[in-house]
């Protein structure tokens, strides 16, 4: 609730639109959405798999899908991190957008790690770790105000 306030808040101070951009940051803010476009895309496949690993009792596999979902996620926060900009709004939304992707993956790798040492405890933080992080994720792709 209070990262909704917080985002909401930042969405009405941005306030920013592609005319108050730079050629340049006009190129980083299609790049960034894209970026969030295939998180999302990450994000829905590894859904997908996994309910369909549950259903087929198959751990391995879904281990195995969630450590190439956080590699590929970790590539995509390496290269958000590449993202330089002047202008202030856009660098805010970019360093939260990648902590959300950051706890995500962090989620991801509690649950891998409970998972395979059957530590149930791990695995549900892990598991409710990447729950906040995937609503996140998608709220700020919803209210993309660039």
């Amino acid at each position: 609730m209070r990262l909704g306030i917080i985002f909401f808040i930042i969405l009405f101070m941005i306030g920013c639109s592609n005319q108050n951009l730079s050629n340049t940051d006009k190129a980083l803010v299609e790049k960034f959405h894209e970026q969030m476009q295939d998180v999302n895309q990450l994000i829905d496949e590894l859904d997908l798999l996994l309910i369909e690993f549950q259903r087929n009792d198959e751990l391995a596999e879904a281990i195995e899908m969630m450590e190439t979902a956080k590699s590929e996620a970790n590539k995509i926060v390496g290269d958000l991190q590449t993202f330089k900009t002047e202008n202030n709004s856009l660098k805010e939304y970019r360093k939260r957008y990648e902590a959300a992707l950051i706890q995500y993956t962090t989620g991801l790798q509690l649950q891998i790690d409970g998972m395979k040492n059957w530590d149930g405890q791990k695995t549900t933080e892990g598991f409710q770790q990447t729950e906040q992080a995937k609503n996140d994720l998608k709220q700020y792709f919803e209210g993309w105000p660039f």
